[in-house]
């Protein structure tokens, strides 16, 4: 599904294979890859799951709510960090620009949605 996290967690696998084989073949530090490509779709993914659990620990309703607001267009998300990843890969200068850019937007989202909490 486009609003979940399964789309950042697979782009977190995808992303961790590829920083370690940007460093197998050679060319690129591990972090040059890591971060874009592997920590943030994972830190926002797990993010975005826990973190209504954590909240509210005894309220599945709220869980479920809570899921649905800072998964929504996570789809995107992932394809940004993607983005970054293979920008990076290819050594455009500006690749980390899409992945501040879904991070940034998750960050607004996850800030309102405790706002409205």
């Amino acid at each position: 599904s486009l609003h979940a996290a399964e789309p950042l967690l697979l782009a977190a696998v995808i992303g961790l294979s590829a920083a370690i084989s940007g460093v197998v073949v050679g060319g690129f530090s591990p972090l040059q890859l890591f971060l874009p490509a592997f920590l943030m779709p994972l830190v926002t993914g797990a993010a975005g799951v826990l973190a209504p659990v954590w909240l509210s620990p005894t309220r599945a309703d709220q869980h479920l709510a809570g899921r649905a607001v800072l998964n929504r267009w996570a789809g995107v998300r992932a394809m940004l960090f993607m983005s970054a990843g293979v920008l990076t890969f290819l050594g455009y200068q500006g690749a980390m620009l899409p992945a501040l850019l879904a991070l940034f937007w998750f960050k607004a989202v996850f800030v309102i949605w405790l706002w409205r909490r």
